[in-house]
């Protein structure tokens, strides 16, 4: 299976992290755009009962979204006809998909291998349900957390991740009461998110805020990443926002060995 089907085969792991988008580039007009039922998706051999991480797409009016694929914007090229360019999730090569859209409810990239079907909110399991993501609206740019002004700041080079960041940290996903745990782990020169471990190439850093260009594997396949990492709250909050992919959510971390009430005190 190539990267750019294994991107839609893996869908929804990292759904969390790309559905609450913070604003991004623009999309076609809507006159043009397809005319499809806002909600989710499912693969067509899927019953709706049984969507699962790897068969489920959204459609939010604006774009098309799951996990492990960035969030499709479809450009008008004939009635019923869309393309959609990005990048792929595992190596960051271009990709150009073909989408067509049969009816209200049903839609399919490239092949109707790929075919998908609307299912109500109802129909899906319970973890599922009430997941479509907003539609984003053109914004700056969030400014860290940690520096009014970090453009005013040197930028330097440095040779690794300090010591104050290498270790765990979590993002205390039961702390709100919600499904989505996950951990990141920081050495001098490696980050591990999820099943993903990557090599340090560079690191910027401008006060506590630390740009990275790491060489990422993950499923058997080594990609580019590019991450700003941001250390808060007197070094007890990380945040994690991945720049090569401007409408992701930035993700915030604390460390592991806090407890929730703890968690809840920074935030």
């Amino acid at each position: 299976m190539s990267g750019k089907f294994r991107s839609l085969a893996t869908a929804a792991l990292f759904a969390g992290v790309t559905y609450a988008a913070l604003g991004g580039a623009a999309s076609a007009q809507p006159a043009r755009q397809p005319d499809l039922l806002p909600g989710a998706y499912v693969h067509y051999s899927i019953r709706c009962a049984d969507a699962s991480n790897s068969s489920l797409q959204w459609w939010n009016g604006q774009f098309f979204s799951a996990g492990r694929m960035n969030n499709l914007f479809p450009v008008f090229a004939a009635p019923g006809k869309f393309t959609a360019r990005t990048t792929s999730f595992e190596d960051g090569k271009p990709i150009t998909f073909q989408i067509r859209v049969l009816d209200k409810r049903t839609f399919e990239y490239d092949s109707a291998q790929f075919r998908y079907r609307y299912c109500p909110d109802s129909a899906l399991p319970a973890m599922w349900r009430n997941s479509t993501p907003k539609p984003v609206v053109r914004a700056p740019v969030r400014q860290p957390l940690s520096q009014a002004n970090p453009a005013r700041q040197a930028e330097r080079r440095v040779p690794g991740f300090p010591v104050s960041m290498q270790g765990t940290w979590s993002n205390k996903g039961t702390c709100r009461g919600d499904d989505l745990d996950a951990e990141v782990t920081l050495g001098k020169n490696s980050l591990t998110l999820y099943d993903m471990r990557g090599t340090l190439a560079e690191l910027l850093a401008t006060g506590s805020q630390y740009d990275a260009r790491l060489r990422m594997r993950g499923e058997g396949t080594w990609y580019e990443a590019k991450y700003r990492i941001t250390l808060l709250r007197d070094g007890q909050m990380l945040t994690l926002w991945n720049t090569a992919e401007p409408l992701s959510q930035q993700m915030s971390f604390f460390r592991s060995a806090m407890t929730c009430k703890q968690v809840r005190a920074l935030r």
